[in-house]
């Protein structure tokens, strides 16, 4: 049964990987701007940002090495996204567009999982061939020791 339920986990894993943009998507608090969906395009080496009230793409990013999951701070402030093929976690900034310095996300193997701390301090990505969450402190920029868990969820409330 855990063969069974192994090849089950990895034809979904592959499904999103095919599919890309559904796997992970980010969307920015409503504000006095237009709401914005940031979704990453593997293929293409990019993030569109989709305006939600228009349901058209309102720009392109350029993010090189395969970006492939994505998450927002919780003040709206910085999308970050996983570059799947360098093992890197890159900051956008909303307001801007202009993409920061990747941080290299140490021990990661295949990242399957990004979630942002509610207080906005740390992300964690989750890696789905050692079963692990690499924290990692988004002030310094330095990943932390990976933790041994079964799955990923962080509370909106801590």
């Amino acid at each position: 049964e855990s063969n069974y339920q192994e090849a089950g986990l990895r034809g979904k894993r592959n499904m999103m990987l095919a599919l890309g943009a559904v796997a992970s998507l980010a969307l920015v608090p409503a504000s006095a701007q237009a709401r914005s969906l940031y979704v990453p395009n593997y293929g293409s080496a990019s993030v569109s940002v989709i305006n939600t009230s228009t349901n058209t793409v309102s720009s392109t990013i350029s993010v090189a090495g395969g970006p492939y999951l994505d998450a927002i701070t919780p003040n709206g402030k910085t999308v970050y996204v996983v570059q799947y093929s360098n093992d890197t976690l890159v900051p956008i900034a909303v307001s801007t567009g202009a993409v920061g310095t990747p941080i290299p996300i140490g021990g990661l193997v295949d990242a399957e999982g990004l979630a942002i701390s509610p207080n906005g301090s740390t992300a964690f990505v989750g890696d789905y061939s050692s079963g692990t969450v690499i924290p990692i402190d988004l002030s310094t920029g330095t990943s932390g020791t990976p933790i041994n868990v079964g799955g990923l969820a962080v509370r909106p409330t801590g």
